[in-house]
């Protein structure tokens, strides 16, 4: 879970951005914390920050250790008081705030769910 932080905070710097504007911006590879490249949606951001798709997935482990289970109510209410407060997130997906909203699943081309499913696989 370390590791995934780690990687989502260095990686969203570089989010959404071809290879050839990071290598010209960082002239080379990015392999530890920079500031976020100004045409990211983490841009603002610092560099150490990880993203609301880290965040949600320590709500999750959260729910996990204090229930001792995977308990889809208390993930959900977690989220939801997220949800709400929206200066303790920064450029979440917008499918997944729709499925909070609507309390159902929304289909989304997004790979993002996949640090979820890393904590589920642990429990």
């Amino acid at each position: 879970m370390l590791g995934e932080a780690i990687g989502d905070a260095i990686g969203k710097c570089v989010e959404e951005i071809n290879k050839e504007e990071v290598y010209e911006f960082y002239k080379g590879r990015v392999e530890s914390f920079v500031e976020p490249h100004p045409l990211s949606p983490a841009y603002g951001c610092s560099s150490q920050e990880v993203s609301d798709e880290t965040r949600i997935t320590i709500l999750l482990v959260e729910s996990i250790v204090e229930r001792k289970s995977i308990d889809t109510e208390d993930y959900y209410k977690r989220l939801f008081v997220w949800r709400r407060n929206e200066k303790s997130h920064r450029y979440p997906d917008p499918s997944l705030l729709l499925a909070i909203d609507k309390r159902e699943a929304v289909y989304s081309s997004s790979i993002e769910g996949i640090l979820r499913c890393t904590a589920v696989g642990l429990f």
